[in-house]
């Protein structure tokens, strides 16, 4: 068997012999197996180009689910020249087993030994911003979930309301309003639905997420009485809610309900981050808790020494509505000073991603290692080692050695409170910025997703990018991409623009791109054929660049030997 599946197995012992998969593959599942029955319906989507069929005679994949299991998620693949021999105990155990099974069938012919593997942690997630623009069509969400379900991720966190808007058509808050990037348009409440259903065919739990307290303009604007009573030429920031109001909080359950109604998940992530930006007046960002009235009587009443306290009482009330409705919570890390103890529940998860800066919020002694110490679960988004949207953020040559316990860094016996990390795709709706967007997250996903399956650090080798292109473009590729971008993932977002290539336009062999877009333009389908298509398109952006930069040089060329030439007369 291959060592290059994505991200990489825990054990894989090889034996004589191989089998080689047809066109039509047979599986083999027992009749109260509905397990199996799930895992056959997920690797349809995982090898599109074959056809996938369930019987007993004859079957190349036989599915056995067996009663107990070394640890969650485990699965084995047994290989030798008649088939495959799938073993599972749990349902995400089985979707991993498909999406291995998968990569080995797009190999080709397939060496007969055995795999045993399992993840080192238990949460693998991306998050896709939709409240800062619709992303459409839903097709190409649910592009992105088939390649997380290929490369073993099990949570899905939509980013669903921020200051510009809320991304979907509410009932229980009908006057928040979408993006005006979009016209204010919004989804429906069945779109979404349909996303939780198409994550379901693959053990993807979805985590919405809406913002409390701040982060609150597309609330303040539909109902302005939730702002705080201070002098009106002032109070010009929609930033933070004013919490002194029961109706808010009315509104909060509303919202908290109807989530609960479209995604079933363990989750409701409550935002909770960037309080305020009191250092930063141009961006008029600001919390009016210490000038308005309403909160300082508020204080006074509870006895709160400060606005944090006023912080973790709105958290608490907001905490206690999502436990009503059976739910957890989930939010961002950095408004809570863990340098002192904190009187949130412990079964929050939090959401590490910084230390506040000494305007923005607590700072001295608060860490990620601060949340373990005090006995909350976390989940590492550190920022901006885990961000996607810009070059100067998650860099290949920091991945290949980070994993969500060495950055930052944990002392060993706070190590177990780290139960994994998520990939953050900011401003994921707003497309018309951020294009790159189709074409690099399906890149990233195997490379993050290893470090959270796998992780102890790995070289990326030119083996090992083979096996990155295998995944996503269906195929081994005779000629890969490296030459012409400069590395796995091509350029994202910079402060000039969207650059195409990390190597200068005149090193790039305009020969080899030919080669390239000819190799990508052999018949797929499914995902890998839409992302030969986006990449024949990348590779062509660079072709025009070059050509433009080439015939930019000749005209300068012929300008200067046109003065030379004035010059001498």
């Amino acid at each position: 068997m291959s060592d290059m599946i994505l991200p990489r197995v825990k054990n894989n012992v090889q034996h004589e012999g191989v089998w080689t998969p047809k066109k039509t593959i047979v599986f083999s599942v027992n009749v109260a197996d509905a397990l199996g029955e799930k895992a056959v319906r997920a690797v349809e989507y995982f090898l599109p180009s074959n056809i996938i069929t369930v019987g007993e005679e004859n079957a190349d994949v036989k599915l056995v689910c067996v009663p107990k299991a070394p640890t969650a998620e485990w699965y084995r693949l047994t290989t030798d020249w008649n088939g495959v021999t799938v073993e599972y105990a749990d349902a995400r155990g089985a979707i991993n087993a498909m999406a291995s099974l998968a990569q080995l069938v797009l190999e080709g012919e397939i060496g007969a030994g055995v795999i045993e593997d399992y993840p080192d942690f238990s949460y693998r997630s991306l998050m896709l911003d939709l409240a800062r623009g619709l992303r459409e069509p839903l097709q190409d969400i649910k592009d992105v979930i088939v390649y997380m379900a290929l490369t073993k991720y099990n949570y899905l966190h939509l980013h669903l309301q921020d200051s510009q808007s809320l991304c979907y058509k509410s009932d229980a808050a009908p006057g928040i309003a979408g993006s005006q990037r979009r016209n204010g348009r919004q989804y429906t409440k069945v779109q979404l639905r349909e996303l939780v259903d198409f994550c379901e065919i693959f053990e993807i739990e979805v985590i919405p997420e809406i913002e409390v307290p701040a982060h609150a303009g597309a609330v303040l604007r539909a109902y302005p009485q939730f702002r705080c009573e201070v002098d009106p030429v002032e109070n010009t920031s929609l930033w933070c809610v004013c919490p002194t109001h029961e109706e808010l909080f009315a509104m909060y359950e509303g919202l908290i309900r109807e989530l609960c109604e479209i995604f079933p998940g363990k989750y409701i992530h409550i935002g909770a981050d960037e309080l305020e930006f009191r250092g930063r007046t141009e961006l008029n960002q600001f919390c009016y808790w210490r000038e308005c009235p309403r909160c300082q009587k508020l204080r006074e009443e509870k006895g709160f020494l400060d606005i944090r306290e006023q912080f973790y009482y709105v958290i608490q009330r907001v905490y206690d509505i999502v436990k009503a409705c059976g739910k957890s919570v989930m939010m961002w890390s950095e408004q809570i000073d863990i340098a002192k103890e904190c009187p949130l529940p412990k079964d929050i998860l939090i959401h590490f991603w910084r230390v506040a800066s000494s305007v923005t919020g607590p700072k001295e002694g608060c860490s990620m290692e601060g949340f373990a110490k005090q006995g909350y679960s976390i989940v590492n988004s550190y920022y901006p080692q885990t961000y996607i949207d810009f070059d100067s953020y998650l860099k290949e040559e920091n991945l290949c050695k980070w994993n969500p316990v060495t950055d930052p860094e944990i002392y060993e016996d706070g190590q177990k409170y780290v139960t994994g990390g998520e990939m953050c795709a900011w401003e994921y709706g707003h497309r018309e910025a951020y294009d790159f967007y189709d074409y690099t997250i399906p890149m990233h996903l195997p490379l993050f997703a290893d470090r959270l399956w796998r992780s102890e650090p790995v070289e990326y080798t030119k083996e090992y990018r083979k096996d990155v292109y295998k995944t996503v473009f269906g195929k081994y590729l005779e000629n890969e991409l490296y030459p012409i971008i400069g590395a796995i993932v091509p350029p994202r977002k910079k402060s000039s623009g969207t650059l195409l290539s990390y190597l200068p336009l005149e090193e790039i062999d305009n020969d080899y791109i030919a080669l390239c877009v000819e190799e990508l333009s052999a018949p797929a389908t499914g995902v890998y054929q839409k992302m030969r298509l986006e990449y024949i398109k990348l590779l062509q952006r660079i072709a025009l660049e070059q050509f433009k930069a080439n015939r930019a040089a000749v005209e300068a060329a012929k300008a200067a030997v046109a003065n030379v030439a004035v010059a001498n007369a």
